[in-house]
């Protein structure tokens, strides 16, 4: 914390919440709580925070995982203090002091920012200006990650405050995804997809072993299965674009996406507007196992092999909107690319757990077809014959 150091001897609980727990674009700011022991009435609200890994530990921390690059998972959170609470005797202690924080970009729900769209202008300038991302005092270090529409005639003159990010931004797929350092990327589906096709051979799968609940396997509630319909400008007309998953024998119902504040100019196949919309209708046409959520023990992992270390390693690497990958030793209908929407670490004096809100490859991406992901580990190989694969072994990783 800022003014007042906390260590770790004073802290009994963390939670970081990284992320969001659906699908979609939009702001879904990083919560960080702290409770510790005793009455500190420090007044912190506003001021830059941060919750790490001490310095003189973390190279050491690293190097027993077998990661010498300590500097990607030292750093848990950083952003701004705001509610102190203070807790008379809860439970028989004297006093317990609750710290909370956000990351940078919440501070949008208070902005009165706004901007004026310009026909021509890229979608990308658009966000820059409504977040305020040009102004060094608002503490926003932002990269924008992918390709951007423009907007359209239909949004010139357009004046767009807070309330209308949605329209701008959640709506048309880009996601504000905030790192643990403080750094803000918006990103859209087809360049997370990109994103988990470089590391498919790079990462280690997650193993059912590493998991502590890895049981419960879910099919959603079928909704009623989705036409999506949608508008854009372009040039010369009204550009009117549908999607819906190929299945005859269910209802369909129509969903209208009113896009024409933005332009459609050239490859319209595999873009990242599409991408969104064939995600939506894959969302409401849900005929896909996931798994809502998954535990892992980090302290579990950091005690065991070679493997099993280099997981933990990869997991306090993790940022939310990353993939998650299950290999052999998955049911079949769970195997392949998974992404974490959301990321939940809680941390107390005997326990260190990574909850992961997982969400499918097809309603993250906006593709059909979910994509073979090879085993590393002989815990991940199940079934798998190895004579198929022409790596050496370890030689993945």
């Amino acid at each position: 914390m800022p003014t007042n150091a906390i260590y770790d001897d004073e802290i009994f609980e963390v939670t970081i919440t990284r992320g969001k727990s659906q699908r979609g674009g939009g702001i879904h700011p990083t919560t960080l709580e702290i409770s510790t022991n005793g009455n500190r009435p420090i007044d912190v609200q506003g001021h830059n925070c941060r919750f790490f890994i001490r310095d003189a530990i973390a190279p050491t921390f690293a190097a027993a995982l077998g990661h010498g690059d300590w500097e990607n998972m030292w750093l848990r959170f950083q952003g701004r203090a705001g509610t102190t609470e203070i807790e008379d005797n809860p439970h028989g202690i004297p006093f317990i002091t609750n710290f909370q924080a956000a990351s940078w970009i919440g501070q949008l729900a208070y902005s009165g920012k706004g901007h004026v769209a310009s026909a021509g202008d890229s979608v990308r300038d658009v966000l820059i200006g409504l977040a305020g991302a040009d102004n060094g005092l608002r503490g926003l270090d932002i990269a924008y990650r992918g390709n951007f529409p423009n907007v359209s005639p239909e949004g010139n003159g357009f004046y767009i405050c807070k309330d209308d990010l949605m329209k701008w931004s959640g709506d048309l797929g880009y996601w504000f995804r905030e790192n643990r350092d403080g750094t803000t990327d918006v990103i859209n589906p087809q360049w997370r997809n990109a994103r988990a096709l470089d590391d498919l051979d790079l990462m280690l799968p997650l193993t059912r072993s590493q998991a502590i609940s890895p049981a419960t396997i879910r099919l959603n509630n079928e909704f009623p299965a989705a036409k999506i319909v949608t508008q854009l400008y372009s040039p010369t007309n009204q550009t009117t674009w549908a999607y819906e998953v190929n299945d005859d024998t269910r209802l369909k119902e129509t969903i209208d996406q009113d896009w024409n504040h933005v332009e459609y100019v050239g490859d319209w196949s595999g873009n990242a507007l599409q991408r969104e919309i064939i995600g939506k209708a894959f969302e409401t046409s849900n005929h896909y196992w996931t798994m809502p959520t998954l535990t892992v023990d980090l302290l579990m992992l950091m005690q065991g092999n070679d493997p099993h270390k280099r997981q933990a390693a990869q997991l306090l690497e993790l940022e939310a909107a990353h993939p998650i990958y299950f290999t052999q030793d998955w049911p079949s209908h769970l195997r392949g690319i998974h992404f974490a929407e959301q990321i939940v670490e809680r941390i107390t004096p005997d326990s260190w757990t990574m909850e992961l809100l997982l969400l499918p490859y097809s309603h993250v991406t906006g593709e059909k077809y979910q994509v073979a992901v090879a085993p590393k580990t002989w815990d991940s190989a199940g079934t798998n014959q190895w004579n198929n694969d022409t790596r050496t072994w370890n030689g993945a990783y």
